[in-house]
C-alpha cells in the first residue's frame, strides 16, 4: 500500500488552495470558522494545517491518498497526476445518530427492517445482557429476562423480517396492544440484543441509499436524504480541491445539519491516481528492517500473565469456553492492559549497556548519527527462544539514495503484526492490497478473520470485513453458515501458551483482525481473540531507546544505509509551557535551540 500526501511538501504559495480549504472544511467546523475571521488564531490555525497536510500522511481526508505499489519493477516509476478520486459519506457518528432517530419516528421503518441475535448475549440475574456501541463508548444493554424477550432471541436467531415477528407476538400475545409488541422489539434492538439493518454493514456502502430503501417514500426525513445523496455523488465527480466539489461539500453539509448536528457530519477516502512500481530492492531492504528490529526488540509476548493465571484457575488440560472463560463472573475476564501486545519488557543490564554506550558515545563526539554493526545487534539481541509473528506489516518512507538509488526510512511508531492491518479498511476499493490467506486444505491452524463493530459510533468504519481469510468470527454481528461462532470456542495452553481450538471442527484456529483499530475501541471478545492470535510469538516494533527515550537529544540510527530511526528532541517542559505567548515562546525557542 501506498500512502501519499496530495500537496507538496514545500510551496508557500499553495496557503490557498482549494485542497487546503476543502481538508480544513471536513476536518473542522472551528478551523473553518476562525479562517473566516481572519484573526491571528485563524492565521495559525491554517499553517498548523498546512504543515501537517504536507508532512503526514492521515489515513482518510483529502490531505493524502492511497493506491497500490509494486515493488517487481526493473525501472522505478514514480507518477502522481491530480485526478484523484474522493469517497464521500456521512459520517458513522452521524449515521448512527440519524438512524437512531428515525427508528423512534418513522413508524414504517422498523417493520421493514430483518432482525438478528446477536451472539454476545449474556444472561445474569435474571436479565439479558449485551454490549453495544454508542455515541460517547460502548453500552451495555439490559432487559429482564421474560417469556417475551427469550422467544424474540430464538425468533431471530438467524435472521427474521420485522413485520413478521410483530405478527407472531401479535399472535401469541392476543391482548397486547401493537404499541406495546413494537416498544417490546425496540426494547431489545436499544439494548443491543436484536441487531437490525437500518444501516449497511460497511458504513462506507452507500448507507443514505440503503437507509432510503427502508423508508417509505412519504417518510419526513426522505426528501432530505435524497438531496444529501445527489450532491454527494455529484461533489465525488469531482477530484479533491476543486471548487466545484467545495460547494458541492457546502450544500451536503447543510443537508445533514437539518437531520442531526454533529462536529464533522462528513468524512472522505481518497484514492490516488497514481502509478508506483519499484524494485525488488525496496522490499528487500523493508524486510531487513523489520527482522533486525525483531532481532532486538524488547517488547514481550500478549497474554504471558494471563497465562499464568489461566493454568493456576483451569489446569494445563482442559478447553474452557471462550465465552465462560471471559465472563466477569464465572471465569477470568477478558485480559487486562498489561498483558496486551506489544507491552514493553524491562531491559536486561548487558542490553542496556549496550544502548547506553551507542547514545553516550555519539554525544560525546557530537555524532548526528549511529550506524549499526552487525556487532551492535549481537549485543542488543534478545536471544528469545519465541518466533517472530506469522506475518507482520511495516511502514516505510522513500528516501532518495547518495547516488538517486530508492532508500528507505522506518516510520517511527507504527507497524503492525498482521500483513494487512492497515490497508484492510481500503480492501473495498483496493482488493489487491490484502492478498487472500491461503485456501484452508483440511490441516494445520484455521485461519479465521475477526469480524465485529467498534465500540463507538464515531469508530464505526474502522473494522470493515474483509473476506481475506478462509474462515471468519463474527462477534456482535449476524453471522452466516460456516462461521466460526464464539460458543464453538474454547481456550487451552500449550503449556507455554494458550491457543484457541475450534470444538466442532477439533482444530487448532489463528484468529486475525484486519485493522489498525485501537484496542480499548475492540469488543473485549474481540481484543481478547486478536491477543490469542499472538500468543507464543514475539512482536516485533520499531526503534525505540528503551529506558533512554527521556534523554533531551538521541541521534538517528541508521543500519547498511536503512534509516531504522530519525533524530529526536525532547522539547522542554518550560518550553512547552511558554507556547500560549508567542513573543515569550520565540525567545525561549531561540535559547533552547542555541544550546542544544
Amino acid at each position: 500500500m501506498a500512502r501519499i500526501p496530495l500537496r507538496p511538501h514545500q510551496d508557500e504559495s499553495t496557503l490557498t488552495d482549494g485542497l487546503l480549504a476543502e481538508g480544513m472544511f471536513l476536518a473542522s467546523r472551528s478551523a473553518e470558522q476562525a479562517l473566516e475571521q481572519g484573526e491571528e488564531r485563524g492565521r495559525a490555525t491554517l499553517r498548523a494545517y498546512d504543515v501537517r497536510s504536507r508532512r503526514r500522511t492521515t489515513p482518510h481526508g483529502v490531505f493524502a491518498g492511497v493506491t497500490t505499489a509494486s515493488l517487481t519493477a526493473t525501472t522505478t516509476t514514480l507518477r502522481v497526476s491530480s485526478a484523484h478520486h474522493a469517497v464521500t459519506t456521512p459520517s458513522p457518528a452521524w449515521l448512527t445518530a440519524v438512524a437512531r432517530r428515525l427508528l423512534d419516528e418513522e413508524p414504517g421503518l422498523l417493520p421493514a427492517l430483518s432482525l438478528t441475535t446477536t451472539n454476545l448475549v449474556a444472561r445474569r440475574g435474571g436479565r439479558l445482557e449485551a454490549e453495544h456501541p454508542a455515541a460517547d463508548g460502548a453500552e451495555l444493554g439490559s432487559v429482564r429476562e421474560t417469556a417475551v424477550s427469550r422467544w424474540l432471541l430464538q425468533a431471530c436467531a438467524d435472521g427474521a423480517r420485522t413485520a413478521d415477528v410483530l405478527d407472531q407476538l401479535a399472535h401469541r400475545y392476543p391482548t397486547a396492544t401493537r404499541a406495546d409488541i413494537t416498544h417490546a422489539v425496540q426494547n431489545m434492538i436499544d439494548a443491543g440484543l436484536l441487531l437490525c439493518d437500518v444501516l449497511p454493514t460497511d458504513l462506507r456502502d452507500d448507507p443514505v441509499r440503503h437507509l432510503l430503501n427502508r423508508l417509505l417514500t412519504d417518510a419526513t426525513a426522505a426528501p432530505g436524504l435524497t438531496r444529501l445523496r445527489a450532491l454527494l455523488a455529484d461533489a465525488d465527480a469531482h477530484s479533491p480541491g476543486a471548487p466545484q466539489r467545495r460547494t458541492l461539500l457546502s450544500a451536503a453539509r447543510d443537508e445533514t445539519d437539518a437531520l442531526h448536528h454533529t462536529a464533522r457530519p462528513l468524512v472522505v477516502d481518497t484514492l490516488a491516481n497514481a502509478e508506483i512500481v519499484l524494485p525488488p530492492s525496496v522490499g528487500d531492504q523493508a524486510a531487513l528492517a523489520a527482522s533486525v528490529l525483531w532481532r532486538i526488540g524488547h517488547r514481550k509476548p500478549p497474554l504471558t500473565d494471563y497465562h499464568r493465571r489461566f493454568c493456576a484457575t483451569y489446569g494445563r488440560h482442559r478447553l474452557v469456553p471462550l465465552p465462560e472463560l471471559l465472563d466477569l463472573t464465572t471465569g477470568l475476564g477478558p485480559p487486562p492492559p498489561h498483558d496486551a501486545l506489544g507491552v514493553e519488557e524491562e531491559l536486561g543490564p548487558t542490553r542496556t549497556a549496550a544502548l547506553a554506550t551507542l547514545l553516550s558515545d555519539a554525544l560525546r563526539t557530537h555524532a548526528t548519527e549511529i550506524a549499526l554493526q552487525d556487532r551492535h545487534l549481537d549485543q542488543l539481541a534478545h536471544h528469545s527462544t519465541l518466533p517472530p509473528p506469522r506475518t507482520a506489516e511495516i511502514h516505510i518512507q522513500l528516501l532518495s539514495g547518495p547516488d538517486h538509488d530508492l532508500r528507505i526510512a522506518v516510520c517511527p511508531g507504527t507497524g503492525s503484526q498482521d500483513a494487512g492491518a492497515a490497508p484492510g479498511r481500503w480492501a473495498r476499493w483496493l482488493p489487491d492490497l490484502v492478498p487472500p490467506e491461503p485456501e484452508d486444505d483440511g490441516t494445520g491452524p484455521m485461519v479465521a478473520e475477526i469480524v465485529c463493530r467498534a465500540r463507538t459510533a464515531a469508530s464505526g468504519a474502522l473494522t470493515t470485513e474483509t473476506r481475506a481469510a478462509p474462515w471468519r468470527i463474527p462477534l456482535g454481528v449476524p453471522t452466516r453458515p460456516g462461521d466460526l461462532l464464539p460458543e464453538e470456542l474454547a481456550v487451552t495452553t500449550t503449556g507455554d501458551h494458550l491457543t484457541l481450538w475450534s470444538t466442532r471442527h477439533d482444530r487448532l484456529v489463528t484468529p486475525v483482525l484486519y485493522s489498525r483499530i485501537a484496542p480499548r475501541l475492540l469488543p473485549p471478545a474481540a481484543r481478547t481473540l486478536q491477543l490469542l492470535g499472538h500468543a507464543g510469538a514475539r512482536p516485533w516494533h520499531p526503534w525505540n531507546w528503551g529506558p533512554l527515550s527521556a534523554f533531551p537529544y538521541t541521534p538517528r540510527v541508521r543500519y547498511r544505509g536503512i534509516l531504522l530511526a530519525p533524530a529526536r528532541w525532547q522539547i522542554p517542559t518550560e518550553l512547552a509551557a511558554s507556547a500560549a505567548n508567542r513573543r515569550t515562546f520565540a525567545t525561549q525557542l531561540d535559547t533552547w535551540r542555541s544550546q542544544t
